[in-house]
């Protein structure tokens, strides 16, 4: 017990670290930018630590919050994330930036469609993985999972975010993994899944540019 309240202080401490770092390096790649277009060098540092200051705050609530609940909502955890996803395409909702719809937006408050979905998806697959962990050996047990992370991934895809559906195609396969899949169903899902990162990187232009410089 004190071994685990020990472990929970170091992850909080080395949280709270790297997010200082951060606020350090968004200085070092920002200041002059800042300084140049806002008269303030601290301009995005400040915007940043509002953020982490939320952060902190939501943190505490969650760490006080019975996370068993969540088992009873996580078809609409799953259905909250999948239509903020849509709303991204809806026109007088969705933010336009570089030809890539990836925001929303009501008046001020601007939200980021897919950092929602990444943890509605979590939420989702560990609450459905640890109440049918009997039918993880099965295909048609893990459907669930793998139709509503795929269908997640799409969505993101088409904004188009690559880097965001990667990520959380990779935490798919690995929450299958954790949850007690069989290898054989885990590389029916994983050749594919690497065959096909290769082909959306060559078929887009500006990605085959960033891969090659």
């Amino acid at each position: 017990m004190v071994k685990s309240r020990y472990l929970r202080i170091a992850l909080v401490v080395l949280s709270l670290i790297l997010a200082g770092l951060g606020l350090l390096f968004i200085y070092s790649a920002s200041s002059y930018n800042a300084e140049v277009n806002y008269s303030d060098s601290f301009f995005f540092v400040k915007k940043q630590a509002i953020g982490l200051v939320l952060g902190i705050v939501a943190m505490i609530f969650i760490s006080r919050f019975n996370y068993g609940k969540l088992v009873k909502l996580k078809w609409w955890v799953l259905g909250i994330s999948i239509v903020m996803l849509i709303l991204v395409f809806v026109p007088f909702i969705s933010i336009n930036a570089n030809g890539a719809r990836r925001w929303i937006g009501f008046g001020p408050i601007s939200i980021q469609s897919s950092e929602i979905a990444k943890f509605g998806f979590v939420v989702f697959a560990s609450a459905y993985m640890s109440t049918n962990h009997k039918k993880m050996n099965k295909f048609s047990g893990i459907l669930p999972v793998v139709l509503s992370g795929g269908l997640i991934c799409l969505l993101i895809l088409m904004e188009p975010n690559l880097s965001v559906t990667l990520c959380v195609g990779m935490v798919m396969l690995l929450m299958l993994l954790v949850g007690g899949v069989k290898i054989k169903h885990f590389c029916m899902l994983l050749v594919p899944a690497v065959a096909l990162v290769p082909i959306l990187i060559i078929i887009e232009p500006y990605r085959f540019a960033r891969l090659v410089a």
